[in-house]
């Protein structure tokens, strides 16, 4: 497994309140085969989702880390969604192996 880490930006969408804003979030290992660890402050929700949209989990977060097991996603390309408690969204592709 790799420990390379994912710093989450504030992407261009209709979510997102700053686009040019970095957030202090990451998302790793990516690629991933069975979890994924959330790391940051002021995480209010996250989830993940299918290319399509579909919600394929949503992911509990309690304080500032936070790991949620992947392994029942079958391998592919998803979209990572991190609420904030400021309401911005940062989104983050993420490969499951």
């Amino acid at each position: 497994m790799s420990n390379l880490k994912t710093l989450l930006k504030c992407r261009k969408s209709t979510f997102c309140v700053d686009d040019n804003q970095d957030a202090n979030v990451s998302v790793y290992p990516n690629p991933a085969t069975s979890f994924v660890k959330i790391e940051g402050e002021n995480i209010k929700s996250a989830g993940i989702f299918s290319a399509d949209g579909k919600e394929m989990r949503i992911v509990s977060v309690s304080g500032d880390e936070t790991n949620t097991d992947i392994s029942g996603i079958a391998p592919g390309i998803y979209v990572m969604k991190v609420t904030l408690e400021d309401k911005k969204v940062l989104e983050e592709k993420i490969v499951k192996k």
